[in-house]
């Protein structure tokens, strides 16, 4: 079996430097060095919300994390 990739990685490495919703938060979450590694979409969602995000952030994490699980990489 292959190696687990983990959400923030593969955000990062799909949408760092793209034009887009996902390129801005590829960006925050490559910046913030608080944001955890691994966990689920609540987790993620939960995390981003005690930053203090907007409810558009949020949605946008959640329709990311869904692609991710999806497998659109």
């Amino acid at each position: 079996m292959g190696e687990k990739v983990l959400f923030k990685e593969w955000l990062c490495a799909r949408y760092s430097g793209d034009a887009s919703y996902f390129g801005d938060l590829a960006k925050d979450v490559a910046e913030d060095k608080g944001f955890p590694d691994d966990g689920s979409a609540d987790d993620f969602i939960s995390y981003i919300e005690s930053q203090g995000a907007s409810e558009e952030a949020l949605k946008v994490m959640s329709d990311a994390y869904a692609l991710f699980i999806k497998g659109d990489n």
